[in-house]
């Protein structure tokens, strides 16, 4: 385990890098410690560097969608059906922890992003 400090966004991006490929561990393995101490700096330094308004996870969505180039249809899998994700796009519903998990692997961002605090708080 090679963990250091993160104070640039070039740190930031190694880390993140090495989360990607450290997200299969298993509990009780050095490598999902490494997991847990590298997301754990990934926070802290994220916390520290952006300050992050309120804006709903569906917006978020919708904002990663454009920038992937992406439809309601390519969500199908991540979300469930078609009218899940209508209901999700169009803030009619939440985005469920299920899914929330599978977007945040899709998009390489954390899970936060997609939860919203004020429901599963």
């Amino acid at each position: 385990m090679n963990v250091k400090p993160i104070r640039t966004n070039s740190d930031l991006e190694a880390a993140l890098h090495r989360i990607s490929q450290l997200l299969d561990a298993r509990e009780g393995t050095p490598e999902f410690d490494e997991l847990e101490v590298i997301s754990i700096l990934v926070e802290d330094f994220e916390n520290r560097k952006y300050e992050i308004s309120e804006v709903s996870p569906q917006r978020i969505l919708k904002f990663l969608m454009e920038q992937n180039n992406l439809n309601q249809k390519d969500l199908i899998p991540y979300i469930g059906s078609k009218t899940g994700v209508s209901e999700v796009i169009n803030e009619k519903r939440p985005i469920s922890l299920k899914a929330a998990i599978k977007l945040s692997k899709r998009f390489k961002v954390s899970i936060d992003v997609f939860v919203d605090e004020k429901i599963y708080a």
